[in-house]
């Protein structure tokens, strides 16, 4: 039977490899797998229709309609220009403004699309007119985008959670400790590959008096921006409302600072934006619906059973299973979507993690750092690739050498980190009184 289902899994890989959309490859592999186990695909069907009526899965549409009118309603431009008016009189103080700006958008949004699209559509022109390579501007753009996965709120670890029968909030905070590593080593990153671009403009110094004030207005005008992640993530970790509640909230806020406050928003950006949301909810929603018979077939027929005992057969070693783990994740996010990637990880790899005794919220954060380094990481790179398309057409060789330096000099560290260091992940939980 583990035969079968990995043939099944290696077929849509190759189809995914050959461009054929998520949704197709994953509806031809659901059938494939009811024909080789001898399943009725209209016993499984009712199964994945019953999954998605999940009162969870209301925040998807709403956390990408909050990271597109983040877009709109300025609240992204200000934002950059708070963290560009404290950093920006640092030669690289303009790329590391964009990171922290990714955290920030990342409390929000939850979706490193969206992050690219309200962000890399600012930045990138700002950063060549400003003297950075066109490639670095590009490659930092969607390396910091993937923070939108690390800094709770997140999509990924909503769908994780449903899919691994684990609390949301409790992800939330465990994926934050590498979020915020990350962040600060990319911020570093940043700086010093600058140092090799002569041409950067620099904010001139000016008396502190003067630079404090020049802050000051920022902060004012960034303030209505700032507030909201507060308000998302306190009402969530105070119980205010919950994870689904918050993607509401963030869109309420939106639409009255986009409208009445900086007036950037207007009925029409609105209805543009709900849209869009819709049809990026719709192509999501497909997906999840045969990834699900998917998921249902794998478990009635023991698979990840079968492969636990496949890896336990290689070494009997903890850590070198997570060594081999991580090798097979680290392939999976460079050659498939991080959905698809992600449900895979939650349905087949979770139970195997946790029973060879790793904790299932450190694994939780594995995933996310992995599969979140597999969206700028070739051959698939779909958030790399589109911040290209943003920068106007960035050929693959400007881009593709700085893409690497912060996979290799930023993710992989904090993925061994949060591999081999449980408290990376586990430390806010715990203390938080989340976890014992």
């Amino acid at each position: 039977m583990l035969v079968e289902g990995g043939i099944v899994v290696a077929i849509c890989i190759v189809l995914l490899l050959v461009g054929i959309p998520v949704a197709i490859t994953f509806g031809l592999g659901s059938v494939l797998l009811c024909t080789a186990y001898g399943l009725d695909f209209g016993f499984v069907m009712p199964i994945a229709f019953k999954m998605l009526d999940g009162y969870v899965f209301l925040a998807l549409p709403l956390y990408i309609l909050a990271g597109i009118l983040m877009g709109e309603s300025g609240i992204a431009d200000r934002l950059v220009d708070l963290f560009t008016s404290v950093l920006g009189h640092v030669r690289g103080g303009l790329a590391a403004a964009l990171v922290a700006t990714n955290a920030v958008f990342g409390a929000v949004s939850g979706a490193a699309s969206s992050a690219v699209g309200a962000l890399g559509t600012i930045m990138i022109p700002r950063m060549v007119r400003e003297g950075y390579d066109r490639g670095f501007a590009t490659a930092l753009t969607a390396a910091a985008a993937v923070l939108s996965l690390l800094i709770p709120p997140t999509m990924g670890m909503i769908i994780y959670g449903v899919l691994a029968h684990l609390p949301i909030t409790v992800l939330f905070v465990t994926i934050l400790g590498p979020g915020l590593l990350l962040t600060v080593i990319f911020m570093g990153i940043s700086l010093v590959l600058c140092k090799k671009m002569p041409g950067i403009k620099v904010n001139p110094h000016v008396h502190p008096k003067e630079y404090v004030q020049n802050v000051g207005t920022s902060l004012g005008r960034a303030s209505w921006g700032l507030v909201m992640p507060v308000i998302i993530l306190g009402g969530i970790y105070s119980g205010i409302f919950t994870p689904t509640e918050a993607a509401c909230v963030a869109v309420l806020y939106c639409i009255p600072i986009g409208m009445f406050v900086y007036h950037s928003l207007t009925w029409k950006k609105l209805a543009r934006a709900t849209i869009n949301a819709g049809m990026i909810t719709a192509s999501i929603m497909i997906v999840f619906f045969f990834l699900f018979i998917f998921s249902r077939i794998f478990i009635a027929e023991s698979l990840p059973n079968k492969i636990l005992v496949l890896l336990t057969g290689l070494s009997s070693n903890k850590y070198v299973l997570l060594l081999l783990i991580n090798l097979l994740m680290i392939v999976m996010g460079m050659i498939m979507d991080d959905t698809s990637a992600l449900v895979i990880a939650a349905i087949i790899i979770h139970p195997v993690a946790v029973e060879i005794g790793i904790d299932p919220y450190q694994f939780a954060a594995i995933v996310g750092v992995n599969l979140g380094m597999g969206l700028i990481t070739p051959p698939v790179a779909p958030t790399l690739y589109m911040a290209a398309r943003v920068g106007g057409g960035v050929p693959l060789q400007e881009y593709i050498k700085p893409a690497l330096i912060y996979v290799l000099f930023g993710y992989l560290p904090v993925l061994v980190l949060t591999t081999y260091i449980p408290q990376v992940a586990l430390f806010l939980p715990t203390h938080l009184g989340l976890l014992p």
